[in-house]
């Protein structure tokens, strides 16, 4: 089976107030979560979304609760969106040097 992923991805341990971020699709903001990330994109949860198809659509991070804020102000454009969870593909991939994926992986609510 042929991979289309040019990163490979890293799993996150979850949050303690069961939420990671805000983002912003289409200038409305909702609460997401994040399942997996990779230095191209993620794969989040929407938690307070309506059922719709965001594909395609362009984002943002608004807010990360995370201890070090590495993805706020992070834009994306959604590439699938399946029941509340979507993958998000990065306008810019993350730098080596930033740390975040190995502090999402190992961050302990």
């Amino acid at each position: 089976m042929y991979e289309r992923r040019r990163y490979d991805r890293t799993y996150a341990k979850r949050h303690a107030n069961g939420y990671d971020y805000n983002v912003e699709i289409d200038g409305r903001k909702y609460y997401a979560q994040l399942l997996d990330i990779s230095r191209g994109g993620a794969r989040i949860k929407l938690l307070d979304a309506p059922d719709y198809d965001y594909s395609g659509k362009y984002g943002a991070v608004k807010d990360d609760y995370y201890d070090y804020q590495y993805l706020k102000g992070m834009t994306y454009t959604v590439a699938w969106y399946d029941q509340k969870e979507m993958g998000i593909s990065f306008q810019e991939p993350l730098a080596d040097h930033t740390g975040a994926l190995t502090y999402y992986s190992s961050y302990q609510a």
